[in-house]
């Protein structure tokens, strides 16, 4: 899976290089610069997107805390590191939760960043108060249910 991305990225690379020399060599034809501007644009989001695809499959992989996959011929182990569904479940619950944590938080540091910057205008005041209650709430919501999952899990272990 490695090599893959790896291989990908090189190709997105080599377009962005390959944009470029389109540009260099349009030599100020306006079609030309405006197909040059829109493959380079392309790439770069093509680079983008491969490397927030590798971000995200390892954060996946550490929000399950899996394992390397074993390297030897034969050797089949699965990659998730719960020895029962229990304690699975429990970790994908508080993994989840977790990021709702900090998207709550997010939101108030927005909505209070807009209550700060609203500058006396009422409408901007009511919305960034809206704002903050909903993530306050959502937060005292997800810190609830963590604390559900966790009491859950710890009746159910042997």
């Amino acid at each position: 899976m490695v090599v893959l991305g790896i291989l990908i990225g090189m190709f997105a690379i080599a377009m962005v290089v390959y944009s470029g020399f389109r540009m260099i060599i349009s030599q100020g034809n306006q079609e030309a610069v405006t197909k040059a501007k829109s493959s380079l644009r392309w790439s770069l989001a093509g680079l983008i997107l491969v490397l927030f695809a590798f971000v995200i499959v390892s954060a996946v992989g550490q929000f399950l805390q899996t394992r390397d996959v074993p390297q030897g011929p034969g050797e089949v182990v699965s990659p998730i590191q719960s020895g029962d569904i229990i304690s699975l479940f429990t970790n994908i619950f508080t993994g989840f939760l977790s990021l709702v944590g900090v998207l709550a938080m997010f939101f108030i540091a927005i909505n209070g960043f807009r209550y700060l910057t609203a500058r006396g205008d009422e409408e901007q005041v009511t919305q960034a108060r809206q704002g903050l209650q909903w993530a306050v709430l959502g937060l005292i919501v997800a810190a609830l249910a963590f604390v559900i999952v966790a009491a859950t899990a710890n009746f159910f272990k042997p």
